[in-house]
């Protein structure tokens, strides 16, 4: 399952209010959860912005994000590290 489509899942109502708040239509959003349509990349943006970061654009372009934002390399890297950090001493 897509993280896109677990979120949309996980509360009723959260396609519509995303549609809303990033200006796409419930349908567009959700064949890009079912990977029936692709993400672009000013939506995926919003997406990410709206979930605060629960849905990112690492999640929308799994294969190619750092391409398209370089400039998150070194964030998701932190990200990733206070995570397994975390994890060590929980």
């Amino acid at each position: 399952m897509s993280k896109l489509k677990a979120y949309f899942s996980a509360e009723r109502g959260r396609a519509t209010a995303m549609a809303r708040g990033c200006e796409a239509s419930v349908a567009f959003l959700r064949a890009i959860a079912d990977g029936k349509r692709p993400c672009p990349h000013k939506l995926a943006v919003k997406i990410e912005t709206f979930t605060q970061g629960e849905v990112s654009r690492r999640d929308l372009f799994p294969d190619d994000w750092h391409e398209n934002w370089p400039e998150l390399v070194e964030v998701y890297a932190r990200a990733d590290a206070e995570v397994l950090e975390d994890a060590a001493h929980a």
